[in-house]
């Protein structure tokens, strides 16, 4: 799993219920989408201590948002990328 740090931020960890600084990081990621593949950057928080990435509903709802715009923008066929 490569990922990529965007930022820390010191706040309540879902993963170990414990205030730490958490890693928001982004990760490529592949889905199907209408039988379209749609390539773009997921983001998550990472826990360090559990080893744990974690999407709270604001990042589901950034992530499902990206993947559309994956979706909509490209014009060619095959797999789509949006970054």
């Amino acid at each position: 799993m490569r990922l990529k740090i965007i930022r820390h931020e010191k706040k309540l960890c879902f993963s170990c219920d414990k205030i730490h600084d958490v890693l928001i990081v982004s990760r490529e990621e592949t889905v199907e989408v209408d039988g379209v593949k749609v390539t773009f950057p997921a983001i998550y928080e990472y826990c360090e201590e559990y080893d744990e990435l974690t999407e709270t509903e604001e990042l589901m709802d950034e992530n499902y948002k990206t993947m559309m715009r994956g979706k909509t923008n490209d014009t060619g066929r095959g797999n789509r990328n949006c970054a």
